[in-house]
């Protein structure tokens, strides 16, 4: 009796015999061959050998497309390159699938167009000494896209993950995906059978402290009748979905640390132009709190009144729960390490419905007209209300001239979209005829960017 094809498919479907030394070995083999194809084709811009010739073919402020010729007419070979600021512990903490809740997330954020999957062999498994490290065979069957004019995709790949050193001293995490053939997992009928050649994901440490390389190629035969044009359509969208691992991180890192609520947010009416790009609010630049800048105690109010271009909504899930929430981008880039002193310079005020506090992932919450969970405080003892400074005075009329930058760095980051993260640095005010208490109220946010290295001794900024 035939197996049914149906997805998902039964837990038997796939009738996997123990593997052989000599298979083992082979794929050992295979997995560290398709690791180093992988490192040549993500870190050589020249291409590897005479086999694959890179060609630019997009670039913008943060991601580059490359794109290679193939014999072919359904295969294609294209790459991806962006740079970020984090650290590589939180871009690996995404592509963790340890327990179930990690698997599940990362279907969520990386599953696109998947249906089924499932590992058919663990040929290495990770250890306490090599966690990162494994090999493993995994079938994957994708959906039909174009409402059906491009078929369903099937594929059965060899997936090594390896962290490694290149460079001599740049640590390194490599994710490389390459076909096997084996008897026991067929072609399933409804689908055609495609094969990847050392494709995958090569993150890396790079010289500047704080900054990753990361890199993703898409080096595949999709097989069938697809024309070629749609192909390349399919894999650069496919490459452009690495900048998404950057929207990811940052709202890890959102999700990670308090929010501010209540009282500490600043009066709107209290900010005429935006705390980050200093252009004046108008119809079509609208005024918005971010709900992250207060990340200091809480006697200090240090919200910023930032324009909705500056300070744009968030995917964040907490407790199970997915949520908005404004946060603007130079709250995004800052790392977490800073959390646990920040805590302790925290001091916990009780929460009872109708006060406003810090608003915890860690504590219990709830979504919508419910409010707070916590208890109340005890009858006849009033909650204590925090103390906090008087708001800074309103900052300049003034605009900010940002000098260029002598480097093809600035020229980048002008166009990013985390420009106005790096606007502000410490000006005196006997140079650059800023009012010093403004200035102030911008030398905390400039420590914290420093510490990532954002900020060059060369770089000049003033008021004009």
């Amino acid at each position: 009796m035939a197996r049914r094809s149906s997805l998902p498919l039964q837990p038997d479907f796939f009738h996997c015999p123990a593997l052989t030394d000599e298979q083992i070995h082979h794929f050992r083999q295979l997995g560290q061959l398709s690791v180093q194809q992988l490192l040549a084709k993500a870190n050589d811009d020249n291409g590897l050998g005479n086999s694959v010739q890179w060609t630019l073919t997009s670039t913008d402020s943060k991601l580059q497309l490359y794109s290679a010729k193939m014999t072919s007419s359904t295969m294609h070979c294209h790459k991806g390159v962006l740079e970020m600021t984090g650290a590589l512990d939180e871009v690996l903490a995404l592509f963790q699938q340890d327990t179930r809740d990690k698997a599940v997330a990362y279907r969520r954020r990386f599953g696109h167009g998947l249906l089924h999957s499932e590992m058919l062999y663990q040929i290495i498994a990770p250890t306490a000494d090599r966690p990162l490290d494994s090999i493993e065979i995994h079938w994957l069957a994708y959906a039909a896209a174009w409402g059906g004019v491009v078929k369903k995709r099937d594929v059965c790949l060899l997936v090594t993950t390896q962290e490694c050193v290149i460079q001599g001293c740049q640590r390194a995490w490599v994710r490389a995906l390459h076909h096997v053939d084996l008897a026991c997992c067929p072609t399933v009928p409804g689908f055609i059978r495609a094969d990847q050649f050392s494709s995958g994901h090569v993150m890396h440490e790079t010289n500047r402290s704080g900054f990753l390389r990361l890199a993703v190629v898409q080096h595949a035969d999709v097989k069938g009748r697809l024309p070629r044009w749609l192909g390349h359509v399919f894999a650069q969208r496919a490459c452009r979905r690495l900048q998404d691992v950057d929207i990811f991180v940052r709202e890890e890192r959102l999700a990670g640390s308090p929010f501010l609520m209540g009282h500490h947010l600043q009066p709107l009416t209290s900010r005429p132009a935006c705390f980050l790009c200093q252009e004046p609010f108008g119809i079509s630049r609208h005024k918005s709190n971010c709900s992250k800048c207060g990340e200091v105690p809480l006697t200090h109010v240090a919200v910023r009144v930032v324009c909705s271009g500056c300070n744009p909504v968030w995917q964040l899930r907490l407790q199970g729960l997915d949520i908005q929430v404004r946060a603007c981008t130079a709250c995004t880039l800052k790392p977490l390490v800073d959390a646990a002193k920040r805590d302790r310079s925290v001091t916990a005020q009780p929460l009872h419905r109708g006060s406003s506090s810090l608003l915890s992932p860690a504590e219990g919450w709830s979504v919508g007209t419910a409010g707070w969970t916590s208890a109340p405080p005890p009858l006849g003892q009033e909650a204590a209300e925090p103390t906090f400074q008087q708001p800074r005075r309103e900052p300049p009329t003034e605009k900010w001239r940002r000098r260029s930058l002598p480097t093809r760095e600035g020229y980048e980051r002008r166009k990013s979209s985390t420009k106005y993260a790096y606007l502000f640095l410490q000006q005196s005010s006997s140079s650059s005829g800023a009012p010093s208490n403004y200035t102030d109220s911008c030398v905390e946010h400039v420590m914290d960017m420093m510490s990532l290295g954002e900020f060059s001794s060369d770089v000049e900024y003033g008021f004009v």
